[in-house]
């Protein structure tokens, strides 16, 4: 009934540079970082698991994130960002076709890379730093049913907290205090996927997804209109078919069926606001192929 399972991974890189345009000479940037982690299971009931889990996780700055285009500064001191996640949650399953899940999150973050321009407006001087603290908590919930052999249904739920731990500058006009929320982390994000199986191999879906508003990259302080919410409905058709050695699929997506106008990513500055609009009513289709093993 009770289960402990841990690990441990270590992480090197190195990348080197010839600096060609500021007197900084040619060098080499190295990082290193250990990441436990580990987790506890005990089965309360043949349906239902409690689990606890622990991890630590490590983020090697980018080279656009190191090295900027002129006339911004490039920063190869930057360290990598390091977080810290404690989770408690409980799955299992219900009338025997139905899995649920529901956890609660809480993650730590410090060293997090965040872009400041104290000067921007005049000189350009923006460089990519590391910040303090920064801290994201939540639910999430999910439910997986199949009562019916030719149909299924699935929903997940997730609510995201995402604040900064202490005062950050990042322009004079752009000051994060203690609470205000990050940039580009909704609050909610509902999904609801429902597939049908009217044949052997042929699955038909429709997929809906919720997010809520979001503040816009570069407003940390929490002062500009946010990036509206907005729900979009999506379809997508499969069929699988046994090929020698493997598994053939066709598929068909369909997103954005409704034509729906809306962002999911957006600016803010001291130029104005920007929100760029994301994809219209589009179709895609392919093949794939799955090797499964040499026919006996």
């Amino acid at each position: 009934r009770l289960s402990v399972v841990g690990g441990v991974r270590y992480d090197h890189d190195r990348i080197g540079f010839d600096e060609t345009l500021n007197t900084r000479p040619d060098g080499i940037v190295r990082y290193g970082g250990v990441t436990p982690r580990g987790a506890v299971n005990y089965a309360v009931h043949p349906s239902a698991n409690l689990y606890f889990s622990y991890s630590h996780g490590f983020r090697v700055p980018t080279a656009q994130e190191i090295f900027a285009f002129p006339p911004f500064t490039s920063n190869a001191s930057l360290r990598p960002a390091r977080s810290e996640t404690y989770e408690i949650g409980m799955k299992g399953k219900v009338f025997g076709h139905t899995d649920y899940s529901v956890a609660i999150f809480n993650t730590f973050v410090r060293n997090e890379i965040q872009f400041t321009c104290l000067i921007c407006a005049g000189g350009f001087e923006g460089v990519n730093r590391n910040i303090g603290g920064t801290r994201r908590r939540g639910v999430e919930l999910t439910v997986k049913t199949r009562p019916f052999e030719i149909a299924a249904l699935e929903a997940n739920y997730t609510y995201t907290e995402s604040i900064f731990r202490q005062r950050e500058v990042f322009s004079t006009t752009n000051i994060a205090d203690v609470g205000d929320s990050l940039p580009l982390v909704p609050k909610h994000r509902l999904s609801v996927m429902g597939h049908v199986y009217p044949v052997p191999g042929l699955t038909l879906s429709l997929i809906g997804l919720y997010v809520s508003s979001q503040f816009a990259q570069g407003d940390e302080a929490n002062s500009f209109e946010r990036i509206p919410g907005y729900f979009v409905l999506n379809g997508r058709a499969s069929y699988e078919l046994k090929a020698p050695g493997g598994t053939l699929t066709a598929y068909l997506l369909l997103n954005n069926l409704t034509d729906h106008e809306y962002s999911t990513f957006g600016t803010a500055s001291l130029f104005g606001r920007t929100f760029v609009p994301a994809q219209t009513l589009s179709v895609y289709g392919g093949l794939s192929y799955r090797f499964e093993g040499f026919a006996q």
